[in-house]
């Protein structure tokens, strides 16, 4: 079993904390401290280089989780046994360390790098996960619904940090002026991110067009988004101590110029992994 592990990083402090708990083997590192491609894009070059790489399991890891003694080892033996095409681990925020099996990526394809730098982008693959239940391609596809092998959550040693860091830190502004996300997604899928409409009411295919696969986007407002990037000014980023409501607080680094840095470089948050009550257990 071959498993290749993608880890975006806007802040070079974070993925060393990372790292010095991480025994994982083949971490595809995308470095986007200075030239920030985006989260999408970025674990679009960690899927490719599964694909090279001829592995079965392409693994989303974000720089905000930290690892117990096995250091992610448990992980993988539960990908060895599994018959599950997505495992998701318990104990940290959202997506922030996920595994999805090739022959799923087959099926629904890369990330939609319009979503960028980020946000609905798990929504939007999410929703083409079910649609590819929905559609039933194959047999293959109709005995993983059959069998409810699907999605397992487990639980393994590791733990969180805080969510969305790269905005509440790294300086990445989610809004983008030319182009809304939720907009965006509604024209793709006929509803609105976040609506509870039922499995029937989306769209079956991308944009209602049956003649589009469920991977079909493309990158024209990405590649207007990256030219803008390019040209901002490089961010310098200083240590701060993040502090949360709930009394948590730790060492990091921010962008100089983000507003919520006070003088004595502080930064204060409203919810981390310690207080977080989705957080099952051993996070604080």
């Amino acid at each position: 079993m071959k498993y290749v592990v993608g880890l975006p990083y806007r802040i070079k402090s974070f993925r060393d904390s990372l790292m010095a708990t991480c025994k994982l083997e083949n971490v595809f590192e995308i470095d986007n401290t200075e030239n920030n491609i985006g989260f999408s894009a970025s674990h679009n070059l960690g899927i490719q280089k599964m694909y090279d790489d001829g592995a079965d399991w392409y693994i989303v890891m974000s720089a905000a989780v930290r690892f117990g003694e096995p250091g992610g080892l448990d992980f993988i033996e539960i990908l060895k046994d599994t018959k599950h095409v997505i495992v998701e681990s318990l104990g940290v925020f959202g997506w922030h360390f996920i595994a999805f099996h090739k022959t799923l990526i087959d099926k629904v394809g890369l990330w939609d790098t319009n979503f960028t730098p980020y946000g609905y982008e798990d929504l939007d693959y999410s929703m083409r996960i079910q649609r590819a239940l929905l559609l039933e391609y194959d047999d293959h596809w109709k005995t993983i619904k059959e069998n409810k092998t699907i999605w397992q959550n487990v639980k393994i040693d590791i733990k969180d940090t805080i969510m969305a860091h790269s905005v509440q830190l790294g300086g990445i502004n989610p809004v983008n002026p030319e182009m809304d996300p939720r907009e965006y997604y509604n024209k793709k899928w006929g509803i609105y991110p976040g609506t509870d409409a039922g499995p029937y009411n989306p769209y079956f295919y991308p944009f209602n067009d049956s003649e589009k696969s469920l991977g079909y986007f493309t990158n024209d407002y990405y590649n207007e988004w990256i030219k803008k990037e390019s040209q901002k000014e490089k961010q310098i980023f200083v240590e701060v101590v993040v502090s949360c409501i709930c009394g948590n607080s730790f060492k990091s680094t921010s962008v100089d110029r983000n507003l919520q840095v006070s003088i004595d470089r502080k930064l204060q948050v409203s919810v981390c992994a310690a207080c977080h009550s989705d957080m099952q257990d051993g996070t604080k």
